[in-house]
């Protein structure tokens, strides 16, 4: 009995507080209508459920125009939980959905857009605006798994409807789409023309965000055909609109975009200041796939640049962003640059094949061909470099067709530059120059200076194979002219420039090339660990040959006992009148002394002068084995040299 009445007054005081809460949140309703997140808080409170609903879709609205996306996630949460309860007709139940759905987008959570998706259109029932736009978010959530195919289709049963419909705002969302997948899938050129369409017809309607993201599309595959003019009007279209809506995810989207752009053209600095701009945006709002995507572009610009530790930090933090919201484009994306950079400058061949045969499989599966060719261009690399050639040869064509099928001209370079550098291993330099001129030749349509200068440098190497060294020097003079730190590996050129003055007997010259390609090349791994460094000094082939250069051309010195200058003749020496002398018996110098004579006797000379500054007396037999000849030989050395009026003083002179 007791206990009893103690549950009937809590709940008599419950709902009169409930009573009393609901009726001060319509007085403040009255006084304050735009403090919808308080509202919303207080009309859940006094179970007035369709208020409560209403001001959280408000507030989830008002958070989403500030770009607060988890913040109006929790506000959509709200108001659909409390839907049914509220009583909520099917039209706002899918209204609230769908606001829901965009902010899922952004955050990245797949399977619960998918959720609200398969939900929107049991809503939708008969009436078209709301089918097509189901269609429309459905196409874009395939596109954003990857799902090319399927996304394609679902475009074209839009585009079909909204035609039948008279709809011209949906038929360019259906083309946006449909023009991005096939983009997507590798087919940029079939790509441009169905996005102009859509840019028409928005314009049409005067739908200035749909023409702002038919214009981001239209820009991409002008990228990917190596238009960068257009693409670069296109992106400034798309961020004009975007500065006009406020759209910080459009704003977001452009920045990354055209950030790749400049990188591309050889302008690194514009490139990280738009990603870091992005990058910003994309932290401040949640935006988790741009944000992955913005990683994995900074990280090329790190690469361009030598900065190797930072470039593949933002890879790997790039890799797990995607991998977190289901996005497998984009991990692909940036387990293939990453492959590259271990490959090319760590010789981590083990994990940069582990990358790109993840990334290959995902480009197979989606007949993305740029993507593929990416990937088995860094495969062919890997089997060069462990001397199997048949495999890189044939990795490197189909890379090639795969490439120019698309028209990929930015990776078809790279598999031209490849295949040259086989056709050199293999002996056949002819055909070798025939590649670089052909990817000469693209960088010089598409405006790509900075490749074309380490292009020009490894035309030196192989004009020089072909036997035509003055033509070699002048390829490789007019690389080191124009010689910038933005040239990827640009350490390269002055290798290839020694190379060359070698050959031609210009020994000074070509040492002061090695010396800056071996600098080059230390400033390049700065940053590494030593294990890292180590590493890419032994595992890439050319790091190793500029390492292996240079060491030939240090001076060789030993360090030996040599009578004290203050020592008497005349008896035998004893332990303390001996002292330590370290002597330079080889020098670069010594190569530029025409003649064998003349060239140990310049040595010879060397070896007297430093045992004299270290206050030593050499004996004729001392002298001899650090030159590698007979006492007799010495002893003629020493006599000629005295004749020219040369003062020479060895042990047994005094």
């Amino acid at each position: 009995m007791s206990a009893s009445g103690r549950r009937s007054t809590g709940a008599s005081n419950r709902s009169g507080s409930e009573g009393c809460t609901g009726a001060w949140a319509k007085c403040w309703e009255a006084l304050h209508p735009e403090r919808v997140e308080l509202l919303a808080y207080h009309f859940s409170l006094g179970a007035v459920w369709d208020k409560a609903a209403d001001y959280h879709r408000q507030a989830g609205d008002r958070a989403a125009a500030l770009h607060a996306y988890p913040a109006a996630l929790s506000h959509y949460d709200r108001a659909v939980a409390l839907a049914e309860a509220a009583g909520l007709p099917d039209t706002q139940r899918f209204d609230l959905l769908a606001a829901r759905e965009a902010t899922l987008n952004v955050l990245g959570q797949r399977e619960r857009q998918a959720a609200d998706l398969e939900t929107m259109a049991r809503l939708a029932q008969d009436a078209p605006q709301r089918r097509l736009q189901v269609y429309r978010r459905r196409a874009w959530l395939l596109l954003h798994t990857s799902r090319f195919a399927e996304c394609e289709a679902m475009a074209r049963q839009m585009l079909t409807l909204a035609r039948q419909w008279g709809d011209l705002a949906h038929q360019a969302a259906a083309l946006t789409v449909l023009g991005t997948a096939i983009h997507q899938r590798g087919d940029m050129l079939q790509a441009i023309p169905t996005l102009r369409t859509a840019i028409a017809l928005y314009r049409q309607v005067g739908d200035l965000r749909g023409e702002a993201k038919a214009y981001r599309a239209l820009a991409a595959a002008f990228h990917g055909t190596g238009a960068y003019t257009a693409a670069r009007e296109a992106v400034a279209a798309a961020l004009s609109r975007y500065e006009a809506l406020d759209d910080q995810v459009g704003r977001a989207e452009g920045l990354t975009q055209l950030g790749a752009l400049h990188m591309e053209q050889g302008e690194p600095e514009q490139a990280i200041a738009c990603y870091h701009r992005a990058l910003e945006i994309c932290d401040a709002i949640g935006y988790r796939y741009e944000q992955a995507k913005g990683l994995t572009n900074l990280g090329n610009v790190y690469y361009f640049q030598d900065r190797l530790t930072q470039a593949l930090r933002c890879y790997d933090e790039a890799i797990r962003l995607f991998a977190s919201i289901g996005e497998r484009r984009g991990e692909a994306f940036a387990r293939a640059n990453a492959a590259t950079v271990r490959h090319t400058m760590l010789g981590d061949d083990e994990a940069a094949a582990r990358d790109a045969e993840i990334a290959l499989a995902f480009y197979v599966q989606v007949g993305d061909r740029a993507g593929e060719g990416q990937c088995l261009d860094t495969l062919g690399g890997i089997a060069f470099r462990q001397g199997d050639l048949a495999t890189a040869r044939e990795r490197w064509q189909t890379a090639l067709m795969a490439m120019q099928a698309v028209g990929d001209r930015w990776g078809e370079i790279s598999v031209l530059r490849s295949l040259a550098a086989l056709a050199l291993a293999e002996g056949r330099p002819q055909p070798a120059l025939e590649h670089l001129d052909a990817a000469m030749a693209l960088c010089r349509d598409l405006g790509l200076a900075d490749r074309a200068i380490a292009l020009q440098a490894e035309r030196g190497t192989v004009l020089l194979a072909l036997g035509r060294p003055e033509a070699a020097l002048a390829a490789t003079t007019q690389a080191m002219a124009q010689l910038r730190p933005s040239v990827e590996q640009a350490y390269l050129v002055p290798f290839a420039h020694y190379q060359v003055l070698a050959v031609l007997g210009r020994h000074g010259d070509a040492r002061t090339a090695l010396e800056q390609a071996h600098r080059m090349l230390s400033e390049a791994l700065r940053g590494l660990s030593p294990e890292e460094r180590a590493m890419s000094l032994e595992q890439v082939t050319e790091h190793r040959a500029i390492v292996a250069a240079w060491e030939a051309i240090q001076p060789r010195r030993v360090t030996l006992r040599l009578p004290a200058a203050s020592a008497p003749t005349g008896r035998p020496l004893r332990d303390d009148e001996y002292v330590e002398v370290i002597w330079t018996v080889a020098a670069p110098e010594d190569e530029e002394v025409p003649g064998k004579v003349a060239r140990r006797r310049h040595r010879l000379l060397r070896l007297l002068r430093e045992a004299a500054d270290q206050a030593a007396a050499p004996t004729v037999a001392a002298l001899a084995e650090a030159l590698g000849v007979s006492a007799r030989t010495i002893k003629r050395d020493l006599a000629s040299l005295r004749q020219s009026g040369r003062e020479v003083h060895t042990r047994g002179s005094r």
